[in-house]
């Protein structure tokens, strides 16, 4: 038989486990696993199966990690393994699946590609941390050629949840619709970071050392405006803002430092809104840490400073005045002031917290790189999504730095598109 499942004693102070699995094709979870390529193949019964909902598979493995269903489902869960599963019904890299409403499993869709979260996970279950919903533990293949990865990982089901671009734009739409009070949640989201990147701080690297990436972050930045400008359509409504514009842009790159003095810290490296879910009590919690999937995996993998998750962030706060500007069905010029006083407010509750950890010298900079990164995530993958950084760059950027030849006259302003389901 070429497996073994050995569990092993891994606990931080919140328990979690890891459960390991080895040789070349493991049975588990009522399936046989294999590799192809860097993809791990599930079958049952000879078949090639999706080892999500109604399989049985995620259940099984939660079993394996957590127990033999040491806390009973909730009342009305069917039995079996496979009437225990409930599909969580978006688009993803992994499968994720909740079992008996208590857990949530993320099996993994390619070699190696959810052992960083694996790794913050762990950490912040050593620290207690509440910063993301509690880790519960992973099945890890080792393989004979391969070597290690986490397979599936497992982690408390939150209840009566939603995510970012649900809750934080119903909260400024309402404001801005229905006069309601400004949101809270800028100062406590700047909070909840500052909070997850002192858990996440690596003492023994030295800024400026080996394990420092910042010093290339200026070129970088700079090569994701060549590559955007390069790609985008001349004659459009859309290509003459930003046009008009790239010289502020490329203003902005530029004020990167070549060095920061700021500590080094795993970085969550995809922080926006749309990663915090908001229970109906109002507590925040922090989601996916398998990174920015547009990096390549080194720089993924890599340690950063607090810069880039604040960044990313701030971004982020001005990407859903622009959703909620569509949700309006009207550009509004209120949605951007409510922007630049909850930026202010994020960062004000960041430096509360960890004011050691911030170096605020790069951010201009970085927030430019990641507007040019959401215009390029757009074009490869989701074209209806331009028109949020469209309006944020547009709004933030002066027109004509640099281009003295720019016409406002031939400018259409930005407006949202219509409104539609998401």
């Amino acid at each position: 038989m070429d497996t073994a499942t050995t569990p092993q004693d891994d606990r931080g102070p919140a328990g979690a486990v890891r459960r390991v699995v080895s040789g070349a094709e493991p049975q588990l979870g009522g399936a046989r696993v294999r590799l192809l390529g860097d993809r791990p193949v599930w079958s049952i019964g000879g078949a090639d199966v999706v080892p999500g909902a109604g399989t049985g598979v995620p259940a099984r493995l939660v079993d394996l990690v957590v127990g033999n269903r040491s806390d009973p489902p909730r009342s009305g869960t069917p039995d079996g393994a496979a009437g225990r599963e409930r599909a969580i019904p978006v688009d993803q890299t992994h499968v994720s699946v909740v079992v008996d409403d208590r857990r949530v499993i993320k099996i993994v869709g390619a070699w190696g590609a959810a052992d960083r979260s694996a790794g913050i996970l762990e950490r912040l279950s050593r620290a207690g941390s509440t910063a993301a919903p509690r880790y519960l533990g992973a099945v890890v293949w080792e393989h004979p050629q391969r070597g290690s990865t986490a397979l599936a990982l497992v982690s408390e089901y939150v209840p009566d949840s939603e995510d970012g671009w649900t809750w934080a734009v119903d909260d400024v739409v309402g404001h801005l619709r229905d006069r309601a009070d400004p949101p809270r949640w800028p100062a406590e989201l700047g909070s909840l970071t500052a909070e997850l990147h002192q858990v996440l701080r690596v003492p023994q690297a030295v800024p400026g050392g080996t394990d420092d990436p910042r010093g290339g972050d200026r070129e970088r930045a700079a090569a994701a405006l060549a590559r955007v400008f390069a790609t985008m359509a001349a004659d459009d409504a859309f290509g003459r803002r930003m046009r008009a514009r790239r010289g502020a842009l490329a203003a902005a790159v530029a004020t990167i430092p070549e060095r920061s003095p700021a500590p080094l810290l795993i970085p969550h490296g995809d922080l926006h809104v749309g990663q915090i879910l908001r229970t109906r009590r109002g507590r925040y919690l922090v989601l996916d840490f398998d990174g920015d999937p547009q990096w390549e995996p080194a720089r993924r993998d890599g340690l950063d400073g607090a810069a880039r998750d604040v960044a990313h962030m701030l971004v982020s706060i001005e990407l859903v005045a622009a959703v909620a500007q569509r949700r309006l069905g009207r550009a509004d010029e209120r949605a951007w002031s409510w922007a630049e006083s909850a930026r202010r407010e994020y960062l004000d509750a960041y430096r509360a917290v960890a004011p050691e950890l911030l170096d605020e010298a790069p951010l201009e900079g970085l927030i430019a790189e990641q507007l040019l990164v959401e215009l390029s995530y757009a074009e490869r993958f989701l074209p209806r999504w331009r028109y949020a950084p469209d309006g944020v760059i547009s709004r933030r950027y002066p027109r004509g730095v640099g281009a003295p030849d720019a016409d406002e006259r031939l400018e259409e302003p930005w407006t949202p598109p219509v409104s539609s389901a998401t």
